[in-house]
């Protein structure tokens, strides 16, 4: 009961000072306590997370950068964070994610079909959605686009992440109950076979947007190391070929596909799938992912790219 009576009150002050304005020499007025109280109650709030504060990256504070980019790279839209000189690979994500949700937000339209991938910018992306009013927009679907890999209670899980950004649009998400590997190429057949995977992998395919991330030969490995107890066959992935992957479809270094041993076997979207679909907005950071986004931005298998200020000046100095 005291711990309930405490939230109530800091909820009570925080509105006071963010909502109302009120300075703390008047809250501490109006409630009877000390300044000094109120002060160490204000921080409180935020270490508890009654309060969160969200700073969002400011729109087009790189214009002539991202201009540069759609230019060189035949881009839709480039979306550029500034992220702290030094930053390292999380803080780079963090941003580029904010700065994809503020993206999104104005990028969505009424009867768009949305395919999700898996991985952890598209988790951070969707998380960072939550921080926005959801926009007017109506008869929207979001599609799982590939089967699922790992524990499904993880948060990367792209079923995970399909019911939360269709949450997010208080729609239900259409999911492909699969996994993204099927053990035998029999096996692949008789689930695509199924009418509620085709039906769902055909939806995907006529999607208009996809959310996604870019992975890179290192994170591919890990997954593999992660899932070789459940998936011993992942070992097979070229990644001493490959400069990087998009779900586990795997590209060179012009974009162009790189065959693993277990293509026949894989539940979901492949790259050409990925080409035909109008927008393509995938979500890279961080001077890890430099490689594989030029990789990908070579072989043009997306067409909105959302990074760091760093990665973007690299691949305007780097030869195309």
């Amino acid at each position: 009961m005291a711990e309930m009576d405490e939230t109530r009150l800091l909820v009570k002050l925080a509105r006071m000072y963010y909502q109302q304005d009120m300075t703390q020499a008047q809250i501490a007025a109006r409630v009877s306590m000390s300044r000094q109280k109120v002060q160490r109650l204000l921080r409180k709030s935020r270490e508890t997370g009654v309060v969160h504060i969200l700073i969002r990256p400011a729109a087009g504070a790189f214009p002539d950068l991202e201009r540069a980019l759609e230019d060189r790279y035949d881009l839709k839209d480039a979306v550029i964070a500034d992220v702290d000189n030094g930053a390292g690979q999380a803080q780079a994500t963090q941003a580029a994610a904010a700065a994809a949700a503020e993206y999104l937000t104005r990028a969505f339209r009424s009867r768009d079909r949305i395919v999700v991938a898996w991985g952890g910018n598209v988790h951070h992306t969707i998380e960072a959605l939550y921080h926005h009013p959801r926009p007017a927009v109506r008869d929207i679907s979001v599609i799982q686009g590939f089967g699922g890999l790992g524990d499904t209670s993880d948060e990367e899980h792209i079923a995970f992440l399909t019911q939360r950004l269709a949450a997010w649009f208080g729609v239900p998400g259409r999911m492909m109950p699969a996994p993204a590997l099927a053990g035998t190429v029999q096996a692949r057949k008789a689930f695509c076979g199924d009418p509620s995977i085709s039906s769902v992998l055909e939806s995907a395919r006529h999607a208009n947007l996809l959310i996604t991330g870019i992975g890179s030969p290192a994170s591919a490995i890990r997954c593999a190391r992660a899932l070789k107890s459940t998936h011993p066959e992942l070992s097979g992935m070229p990644v001493a070929r490959a400069a990087g992957d998009i779900n586990l479809r795997f590209f060179d270094e012009k974009g162009q596909v790189v065959p693993s041993d277990f293509d026949d076997r894989m539940i979901g979207l492949s790259l050409r799938d990925l080409k035909a679909i109008d927008t393509v907005v995938a979500v890279a950071a961080g001077a890890k992912k430099l490689r594989p986004i030029l990789a990908a931005l070579r072989g043009h298998l997306v067409n909105v790219l959302v990074t760091d200020h760093a990665v973007a000046i690299r691949l305007l100095e780097t030869p195309r």
